[in-house]
């Protein structure tokens, strides 16, 4: 009798997490999956509670001036996996780009202690001498993304700015994805920072034309905050991503810029929107008989209303941010949105 009681609660609890599992993703099949998404997501300052020797993050701390404490991290990290699950109604998105994410910390809260357990998320991050000591990571689901070897890129062992993470993994289609995941210096240093940008676009670039050279049929993505919008010389010239050009699909080691004809911005910056946030990919993952295709129509960015707040300075609205000075707001996600692209499998 004691042994059925048992059977029964355990079948109990497992026909409960089926139910909330179809009511979050009513359609996600595993098997039948029809198409890859993909999304990138600056998280704004996702640090955990205990300060990393040799990090200006100690206002990350309980005593530090943002009193940041463990309700405000977990608050933080809840709000993080709200956003993911909300990028795709219909099934969980397979391989996702993070942007200052402190460290493994804050990634095995997010894919293990929120809403996200329950799917199975595998991640990969960076061990970087930035100067905050926020780092690049990328989620992604193994069944979807058989992850096969991983490197951290560094332009220079005096940098102190994020290195560049690339992945590479095996699709469900048997082709292999090489990504990198990047998160360029901000604009505030000037010079100084601009001529760090170039030089860790052009090794980024120089890494593509080897793996390009290196793989039969090379699928690459670019993705994360480049701090610069798709039509700079830094990402035309030194990265060379272009706009899409459906006349050019067949040379395999061009770059196209999958949001450069998004008509909303990631970043609102004194009135204006930018689109800094953005997903890049070579011609082969363009082309209708590759394994996985883009979709010209398929690249959006993640503008929900709880994303977004009146802007009362400017006019419009704006990301609703997680960080007023040192007051956190709860409420508040990011000073980014994500960006979003769907790639159809070609069975």
């Amino acid at each position: 009798m004691v042994l059925w009681l048992i059977y029964f609660k355990i079948v109990r609890r497992m026909r409960c997490l089926l139910l909330l599992s179809m009511l979050l993703f009513p359609l996600y099949d595993i098997v039948g999956q029809s198409y890859f998404g993909m999304m990138t997501y600056n998280c704004e300052n996702a640090f955990d509670t205990i300060h990393d020797e040799g990090c200006d993050d100690l206002e990350y701390t309980p005593n530090g001036l943002n009193s940041w404490k463990r309700d405000k991290f977990y608050n933080k990290i809840r709000n993080i996996s709200k956003v993911i699950m909300s990028a795709d109604s219909i099934q969980p998105v397979d391989l996702i780009c993070l942007c200052e994410i402190e460290n493994d910390t804050v990634m095995e809260w997010l894919t293990k202690r929120t809403a996200l357990s329950s799917i199975g998320y595998e991640y990969e991050i960076t061990h970087s001498f930035d100067r905050r000591g926020i780092d690049v990571a990328l989620m992604f689901l193994p069944f979807t993304f058989k992850r096969i070897e991983s490197q951290s890129l560094r332009y220079s062992s005096r940098q102190t700015t994020r290195d560049v993470l690339r992945v590479s993994g095996v699709l469900m289609t048997g082709d292999t994805l090489d990504v990198y995941a990047v998160h360029l210096p901000s604009k505030l240093n000037g010079r100084k920072s601009a001529k760090l940008r170039k030089e860790i676009v052009k090794m980024v670039r120089s890494n593509v034309d080897s793996i390009i050279s290196l793989r039969t049929n090379p699928q690459i993505i670019v993705i994360g905050d480049f701090n610069d919008n798709p039509k700079s010389n830094l990402m035309r010239k030194e990265l060379g991503a272009s706009a899409l050009k459906t006349d050019e699909l067949t040379q395999k080691n061009k770059l196209y810029n999958l949001t450069s004809s998004c008509h909303y911005g990631t970043y609102k910056y004194q009135g204006h929107w930018n689109t800094i946030d953005q997903i890049i990919s070579n011609a082969t993952l363009l082309n209708k008989g590759n394994g996985i295709v883009f979709n010209p129509n398929q690249t959006r960015i993640v503008n929900n209303a709880f994303l977004l707040e009146e802007d009362t300075k400017y006019g419009g609205v704006k990301p609703k941010r997680s960080f007023l000075g040192n007051f956190y707001r709860k409420t508040g996600f990011s000073d980014h949105l994500p960006v979003y692209a769907r790639f159809t499998y070609n069975y």
